[in-house]
């Protein structure tokens, strides 16, 4: 058999999960950018371009002099490009269009370009309005036409006035009659020449008006906008995934802390519901505590099958505030209750105490007010009114708990009951009163006439309040909220519960899984 073990399978739903959990900013980008883009082009002057081409052939001087096969066609025709941009035709289309700007204005709203192995020169030209781009293009290429053909023919009455010159200069001998008689056919050649109406380059097609403006195209850009926001807001997105340290998904949990996971408790609206004044348990989370008092049961069991007599004591913690540990403490009570269970709820969070607005309860005195000697337990403890869970959801099976630790008798379901000790007055030094020897006696005391004694503390790593507690209960249940713990909260917490001799973690719990991240969804 091959010992080695086989690789773990890629979760797709690791690199998803940055988008998905940020696909709201990932589409107000987009949507902002595409918007804005294509207003901004859209509220822009539009422009219209028309074209038109100038085939350009060898200049009749050229062949005269140099023959057909000497001049280069692309540097010709690179040439006349140049020309086609020089100051001398602009002036001369200015003339034309009658404008009475700088002329060299009028070449930023023209493009030529040549190709490799082509006689035609292209032209483009650029104008608010579909005629006014049109006409721009065909004065451009008429006038460069004239240019040049007023160029073509100043060169050859340069060329015949240099040959008459030549010829001037030159002896009637008959030593020079064959000279003075090739000068005499180059001039007459050159008249005839000078003489003729034709040009070196012709425009093929007059520009034509264009029938939708060439810019601004703000759908184009708008695209353009939208493919480029999406790849930043993707590349964001993953950014941020990598610097929020915060915990997004349940399967992070159990691996993160290193402890079984007992359950997972999704978002809910109403966290501590009531009905006609009496706690009841959340309808859409009423199998999830069902589920963590099932867990925290056979924990307890593994433990009374061994050395211990099984987890009655039980603290509640999270590494920092806002997890949602006391709206654990309050529906996991409650569930116990509903098993039949006689529940104690001891509120040891002296600093911010929130259950008695959870239990909407109004007490007189709590646990400080106990340790000092002033209520006696039995006053102290606030009883409360919860609402019986209704047959369509009641549990299925017969209860286990009889009440004051005793097993029912012949399978007998008895109602459980539910006490509060609040946290009562305010402490001085609420770490020396948690840590006192009358606290653990205080918890042996309830813990003997209750089957299940639930204690909510503050956070670890906020106050050092709770960390007496841990080797004062039978067990700790670790609270973890999706979206708010972090990754180097949980780290801490494991840490600095490990280096405390004596405490017992049970599990951790996924609290706040929003729905489309929670693993487990209720049956009905």
């Amino acid at each position: 058999m091959d010992s080695q073990l086989a690789p773990e399978p890629t979760d797709i739903r690791r690199y998803i999960e940055p988008i998905v959990s940020r696909w709201w900013m990932i589409l107000a980008v987009a949507a902002i950018a595409t918007a804005a883009t294509y207003f901004y082009y859209d509220s822009k002057p539009k422009e219209y371009t028309a074209s038109s081409a100038v085939y350009v052939r060898t200049s009749p001087l050229d062949r005269q002099v140099f023959g057909d096969n000497t001049a280069d066609p692309d540097r010709n025709t690179s040439d006349q490009a140049k020309l086609l941009r020089s100051r001398t035709v602009a002036e001369r289309v200015a003339k034309r269009l009658d404008f009475r700007g700088d002329p060299v204005a009028l070449l930023s709203a023209i493009k030529v370009n040549t190709s490799t192995g082509s006689d035609f020169v292209s032209i483009k030209g650029t104008q608010p309005s579909p005629k006014a781009a049109a006409r721009l293009v065909n004065v451009f290429a008429s006038e460069f036409i004239a240019a040049r053909r007023e160029a073509s023919r100043r060169e050859i009455r340069a060329s015949r006035q240099i040959s008459e010159a030549e010829l001037s200069q030159t002896a009637k001998t008959p030593a020079n009659a064959e000279t003075r008689k090739t000068l005499a056919a180059r001039i007459r050649r050159l008249r005839v020449l000078e003489a003729l109406p034709t040009g070196s380059a012709e425009q093929v097609d007059r520009a034509l008006a264009p029938g939708k403006p060439s810019a601004p195209k703000p759908r184009r850009n708008a695209l353009f906008a939208l493919f480029v926001s999406l790849v930043f807001a993707i590349g964001a997105a993953f950014g941020l995934g990598r610097i929020d340290r915060r915990l997004r998904r349940v399967d992070e949990i159990e691996s993160l802390y290193d402890l079984p996971l007992l359950a997972t408790v999704a978002h809910t609206k109403s966290i501590a519901p009531d009905t006609d004044g009496r706690a009841v348990l959340p309808s859409d989370l009423r199998e999830a505590f069902r589920t963590l008092r099932t867990n925290v049961e056979l924990l307890s069991l593994d433990r009374a099958l061994g050395l211990d007599r099984g987890a009655r004591t039980i603290l509640v913690t999270s590494a920092e505030p806002r997890e949602g540990k006391s709206s654990v403490v309050r529906n996991l009570a409650l569930a116990y209750r509903e098993a039949g269970a006689h529940v104690a709820v001891i509120e040891a969070d002296l600093r911010q105490p929130t259950l008695k607005q959870i239990f909407q309860i109004d007490p007189t005195s709590g646990l400080t007010n106990v340790l000092t000697g002033e209520r006696d337990l039995a006053t102290a403890l606030e009883p409360v009114t919860a609402g019986a869970t209704s047959p369509a959801t009641a549990p299925l099976r017969t209860s286990v708990y009889g009440g004051s630790g005793t097993p029912a008798v012949n399978g007998s379901a008895k109602t459980g009951e539910l006490v509060v000790l609040t946290s009562g007055g305010p402490a001085a030094n609420p770490p020396a009163v948690l840590a006192s020897n009358r606290v653990r006696e205080l918890l042996a005391e309830i813990a003997a006439d209750h089957d299940v004694v639930l204690i909510d503390s503050p956070p670890i790593l906020a106050v050092s309040d709770a960390i007496p507690l841990l080797t004062a209960v039978d067990a700790t249940i670790v609270v973890a909220r999706l979206d708010q713990s972090t990754r180097d909260a949980a780290r801490r917490l494991m840490e600095l519960i490990r280096r405390v001799p004596g405490s017992e973690v049970l599990g951790v719990v996924a609290n706040d899984a929003r729905e489309d991240r929670a693993r487990y969804r209720p049956y009905s």
